[in-house]
């Protein structure tokens, strides 16, 4: 059985991976992608594509910490 610090720290760990995937994917925008009209509407479709599957992933494996 794990203690509690075991187990804060293997959520911290799952979370800290999570935001680290999302910031990798999305090295490749720039401010200029936000500013400029036409590129705006497609940069932020896919920054909110990349967050929704890197947050499902994380969540997945919260929960799969949490079934332990």
């Amino acid at each position: 059985m794990k203690t509690y610090q075991q187990f804060q720290e293997d959520i911290d760990e799952i979370i800290k991976g999570g935001l680290t995937t999302f910031i990798k994917k999305n090295r490749n925008v720039s401010v200029g992608d936000f500013i400029n009209p036409d590129k705006r509407k497609k940069t932020l479709d896919k920054v909110t594509k990349r967050g929704k599957n890197t947050l499902a992933d994380t969540l997945g494996s919260l929960s799969n910490e949490l079934k332990k």
